[in-house]
């Protein structure tokens, strides 16, 4: 059996051959962009990023620092971590679902309004007598993405440290819950407390000497064992 301790930050650790084993950490802080290159911990993602680019780590780390004035677009290919493609936004929501629950999903991502309010033109103003910057001059209208409001309300949501989510998005990580739940094997082992999910393991390349990291979506801390559930 592996024993625990548990380090100043709250998470739990134990360490084996040279690779740290870290239960709690937040996906935040593992996909996190140092700002010390030498501190930077490299996963999966971001060395096929390196892979795909022919680039050095130098270049890596000069492009998902994120600028102050990037838009959200912007940051969304500066940090592979935090990257807005829908493959990768939608695989986490899932992950956030599953292994931490309703409450801790709603925290973290968000569902646009149907509708939003948005202040009428000079000429609506004019056809329905209202003053225009009146109560009386808001109206509401049908979301859209590219309308200002919709991209000035996805903005706040991220400084907010939440992740937005189209409509058929968050319903595509429903039925994925509720797909994976019904296995029998996946309840036996959300209900097994042997498997613990998202554990972070940290360990130093002896090749390289690059920090390297992983995050299997369960781990089994008796038989020493992974999976991953998708």
């Amino acid at each position: 059996m592996i024993e625990l301790t548990r380090n100043v930050d709250g998470t739990l650790r134990a360490e084996s051959n040279g690779v740290l084993m870290i239960i709690g950490m937040g996906m935040d802080e593992y996909h996190r962009t140092a700002k010390d290159p030498e501190e930077q911990f490299y996963s999966k993602t971001r060395l096929q990023a390196i892979l795909q680019a022919d680039r050095g780590p130098e270049w890596v780390y000069n492009t998902w620092v994120k600028h102050p004035d990037a838009t959200i677009e912007d940051e969304g290919d500066r940090d592979v971590g935090d990257s807005k493609e829908a493959h990768l936004r939608v695989g986490r929501a899932i992950d956030t679902r599953l292994f931490d629950g309703t409450e801790e999903y709603a925290k973290l991502f968000v569902v646009p309004p149907e509708t939003y309010p948005s202040p009428m033109t000079a000429t609506e103003c004019k056809k329905n007598m209202v003053v225009p910057g009146s109560p009386e001059a808001m109206i509401w209208k049908k979301w859209h993405t590219n309308a200002d409001y919709c991209k000035s309300w996805e903005k706040e949501q991220y400084e907010l440290g939440k992740t937005p989510l189209s409509l058929p998005q968050a319903d595509w990580v429903e039925r994925a819950y509720h797909s994976l739940m019904r296995h029998p094997r996946v309840a036996e082992i959300m209900a097994d407390p042997n498997w613990i999910a998202q554990v972070s393991f940290r360990w130093t390349c002896p090749f390289t000497g690059r920090k390297m990291q992983c995050r299997p979506d369960l781990v089994n801390i008796a038989e020493r064992s992974w999976g991953d559930l998708k």
